[in-house]
């Protein structure tokens, strides 16, 4: 068996964080389980006392992703605590986060990369609009192809490099 930093068993912990910054959405999407009678997740945001918490463990990573049930572009203090991940983190570490994209815009997408992100992966079900819209209640097809041009604009602004996109 080959030994690589990406084998957890060799490194004797984990390598990478998926950390579920809130369960709000700002969508009401068929195939979500909040959607789900009787799912039993409650709705709010991940506390600064929480995430002060789990710093310790971030020095250790080689990545972090910002993900989950709900919206991360929804909590309050995304570009902040990515700020804090990317300056714990090993300089080889990074940030990535998993969103629906209909938050984003060219402002919010320079603060995210401001703030130390790395990677983003925008999050869909389908690539006819008719069956996204119908799918992801609140989103818009169109909108989400208008923020894959943002993010190639940003990559020129930030003289490509960042953000990965996915």
């Amino acid at each position: 068996m080959l030994k690589s930093k990406e084998n957890v068993a060799d490194r004797g912990r984990p390598s990478k964080l998926f950390l579920e910054v809130t369960t709000r959405c700002n969508l009401r999407c068929k195939r979500c389980v909040k959607q789900s009678c009787d799912n039993g997740i409650v709705s709010g945001d991940l506390s600064k006392a929480t995430f002060d918490r789990l710093k310790s463990a971030f020095s250790d990573l080689d990545a972090i992703i910002v993900s989950g049930v709900g919206e991360p572009l929804l909590h309050p203090l995304l570009e902040a605590f990515i700020g804090e991940m990317k300056a714990i983190l090993p300089s080889s570490g990074s940030v990535g986060l998993q969103s629906n994209g209909t938050l984003l815009n060219l402002k919010r997408i320079d603060n995210l990369l401001a703030a130390g992100l790395d990677t983003i992966c925008i999050s869909v079900d389908a690539v006819k609009a008719d069956l996204l819209d119908s799918i992801r209640a609140g989103a818009c097809f169109q909108q989400i192809e208008g923020v894959l041009g943002q993010l190639a604009q940003a990559k020129q602004r930030f003289s490509g490099s960042g953000p990965r996109v996915g």
